[in-house]
């Protein structure tokens, strides 16, 4: 099957299906990693929330273990709760699940180290 479909569905998980997926205030280009079983509802809420210029970046097929993952990756850009400022790692990371629908584990495990380290 080619292209994406109306309602985005990932990984499978308690009868349901998961992604992770990245989107982007225009006011103050924040980025918010969550999960939703419906990114585009989810999507059409949180831009009654934060306005209409919000933006969706990519998403991944990916559950709660990837989420609290990439939260920790990139905890010293978190602004508040779901929301980080757009790091080069960050970006990149986004940028791969984009083209791939899918997390690169190798940018992940690269944010990981820097954070460790």
């Amino acid at each position: 099957r080619n292209g994406k479909s109306n309602r985005l569905r990932g990984t499978r998980m308690n009868r349901r299906w998961w992604y992770v997926y990245f989107a982007q205030r225009s006011n103050d280009d924040a980025i918010k990693i969550g999960m939703s079983g419906d990114v585009s509802r989810r999507i059409q809420a949180l831009r009654c929330e934060h306005g209409r210029d919000l933006r969706l970046l990519a998403y991944a097929d990916a559950g709660p273990q990837t989420e609290r993952n990439l939260h920790c990756a990139f905890a010293e850009h978190r602004l508040d709760g779901e929301w980080f400022a757009p790091s080069k790692k960050l970006l990149d990371l986004i940028a791969y699940a984009a083209e791939h629908e899918k997390i690169s584990w190798h940018i992940l495990a690269v944010a990981n180290s820097e954070v460790a380290g």
